[in-house]
């Protein structure tokens, strides 16, 4: 077993976040299925925000330029891509 914490952006300008946390089981097919033990909503200072954009801007960079296989968690500070399917 392991958790996962899984950010929702929402918003156009990223002023706000859905942070949802739960337990992750491989046998639970079904997302649904899966028991969140935490979801609130979260607004960042503005130096994190600005982290969090750039953050952001750096990962959709590397994916627009052909290179979303090379995207590796050092290439940001607060984000990170998932290479694969979730």
């Amino acid at each position: 077993m392991k958790k996962n914490l899984i950010v929702v952006i929402f918003g156009i300008n990223l002023n706000g976040f859905l942070l949802v946390y739960y337990l992750w089981q491989k046998e639970i097919k079904d997302r649904l299925d899966y028991r969140i033990d935490y979801a609130r909503l979260f607004t960042p200072s503005e130096e994190d925000l600005e982290v969090i954009r750039n953050d952001y801007f750096k990962i959709i960079e590397k994916i627009e330029a052909g290179y979303a296989h090379e995207l590796s968690e050092s290439d940001t500070m607060y984000l990170s891509a998932c290479t694969k399917k979730l």
